[in-house]
């Protein structure tokens, strides 16, 4: 029997392999397939996003390459200036955790390894060092404030439980261009809870009272809830559900949003399920949404602000996609503001996402059209750059106000998006840096293994950039303005929107 022997390999030695047999007679072969395994990639740079008086939450990106075997966790380490390193903790099972006991006026540093059942990965990049200084509360007559030396200041009032923040981390850009104390939109951070649907719509009623009509969605509208216990302000999307496969779909987007603990993602409340729709109660956005705001007489839209705009997006997107959720319906109407006076962003609409599983390709048809990858439109498998695609055209409009694969009609829109024809050409990107058109470029790529993915999107020179090098040039939104007045007129229903893919798919098959 004949054998061969592999010795030293690496991840790169997968692939299939044939063993081929000839003689005078003829010819026959055989295939074998080789996954090697092996300990994953490291997880990104910690990053330091809350610091308490008794403690600091620690964030990171997963792995980009899970060696083949899935994550089972991570390892958290620390280094305190002068001192080795050591581990905190060998049972993170999550890319955040909370670090209790630090001693304060020290310097610290963190770094994470991935593990899998092969072991455990080189470690990350370390976090930029923390000079930790707890917060100091101090008391007033009507309010508690918080001085948070690493972030902000955050003043609670104690009778009405509204709070307002001024400030920022020292290495951001301005996310409040107006510090009104009084505006309720500046509410505390929304807790993240773990939702189960709760049947009925009398329980419904007896917790929130229904106010005024916030808009209209894909599958039904959005009204502003108060809770009658604490007065709190949420909001309800009320989703049709005509079919027992369409109510299947809203619990599906409620285990999606269970997962998904980020400031930059809508956060979900609650959710009862009603004889003709699911309710799904979430964290009230007050400020609309990003491209209206961009456009308001009171706001002066510069690459600065673009930039802020989409390291945001960039954000919730990167961790959607490290729990392996792709969002599948990036567009400026998915995009909100937090309050009216805010840089700061939210990502909504979760209703067409889709867990990954790397063992099974997944394949759809549906999206809104000038935003949809050509994978969507050849039908083929999808995963996260899918998301990268659409995210490349959202920042080519905002930059713009022009949609660069719009055609005459959806089979056109599809055909120019499978053949990538865009272009810069046009004078809206006369002030735009050519950084900025690098960034839409690395993203607008037909094949998706070469676009960016979210985390690197980030370590992209023109998002990576200091605030003092950013392009502060006016830009004009006399086309923007008109993209959003088509936006608001081309709204379909979604059978529509599928039913257009489709036939567009079928119609650029046949043309091949």
């Amino acid at each position: 029997m004949a054998s061969l022997s592999l010795h030293g390999i690496t991840a790169d030695d997968s692939g299939k392999y044939i063993v081929m047999a000839e003689n005078t007679f003829g010819m026959d072969c055989h295939y074998a397939s080789l996954a090697v395994e092996g300990p994953p990639d490291p997880g990104g740079k910690p990053t330091i996003c809350e610091v308490k008086a008794d403690s600091l939450t620690l964030t990171w990106y997963g792995s980009v390459y899970d060696g083949g075997s899935v994550i089972t966790g991570y390892l958290v380490e620390i280094c305190e200036t002068g001192q080795s390193w050591r581990v905190l903790t060998s049972e993170c099972n999550s890319t955040s955790y909370v670090i209790h006991g630090l001693a304060p006026l020290r310097t610290y540093q963190f770094r994470v390894r991935a593990k899998n059942i092969h072991g455990s990965s080189e470690p990350s990049c370390p976090s930029d060092p923390l000079f930790y200084q707890p917060p100091l509360v101090a008391e007033r007559r009507d309010k508690a404030v918080v001085v948070d030396h690493h972030h902000h200041r955050e003043e609670k009032d104690l009778h009405r439980q509204v709070s307002s923040r001024d400030g920022r981390p020292e290495d951001e850009l301005d996310y409040d261009q107006d510090n009104d104390e009084s505006d309720e939109s500046h509410a505390p951070q929304f807790e993240h809870c773990h939702v189960t649907v709760q049947p009925g719509e009398p329980h419904f009623l007896e917790k929130y009272s229904v106010h005024e009509e916030l808009g209209k969605g894909r599958f039904g509208v959005v009204y502003r809830l108060v809770d009658r216990a604490s007065g709190a302000l949420r909001a309800a999307k009320y989703v049709r559900c005509i079919k027992a496969a369409d109510r299947e779909k809203v619990y599906q987007e409620v285990a999606i949003m269970n997962k998904l603990q980020h400031p930059k993602l809508l956060q979900l409340a609650a959710a009862y399920d009603c004889p003709k729709e699911i309710v799904l109660v979430t964290e009230y956005i007050s400020g609309g949404e990003l491209f209206e705001r961009v456009v308001a007489d009171d706001f002066t839209l510069t690459e600065r602000d673009c930039i802020l705009f989409m390291r945001q997006i960039c954000q919730g997107v990167g961790y959607m996609h490290s729990k392996s959720i792709v969002h599948l319906d990036l567009k400026p109407e998915n995009i909100l503001c937090q309050s009216p006076n805010s840089h700061r962003i939210k990502l909504i609409d979760f209703g067409l996402a889709r867990q990954l599983d790397p063992d099974t390709p997944v394949r759809v048809l549906f999206g809104t059209p000038e935003f949809i990858a050509p994978e969507i439109v050849s039908y083929e498998p999808i995963g996260c750059a899918t998301d990268m695609w659409s995210l490349g055209v959202v920042c080519y409009v905002l930059l713009s106000g022009l949609s660069p694969f719009m055609g005459d009609n959806d089979a056109d829109t599809f055909a120019n998006i499978t053949s990538s024809d865009y272009d810069f050409d046009d004078d809206a990107f006369a002030a735009i840096s050519s950084d900025a058109k690098d960034f839409i470029s690395s993203l607008l790529v037909k094949r998706p293994e070469l676009r960016l993915s979210a985390e690197t999107c980030l370590q992209h020179k023109w998002l990576a950039q200091a605030k003092q090098t950013m392009n502060s040039v006016k830009l004009p939104t006399d086309r923007l303005k008109k993209f959003i007045i088509r936006r608001k007129w081309q709204v379909e229903p979604p059978w529509r929107r599928r039913a257009a893919a489709v036939a567009a798919s079928a119609l650029l098959r046949a043309r091949a």
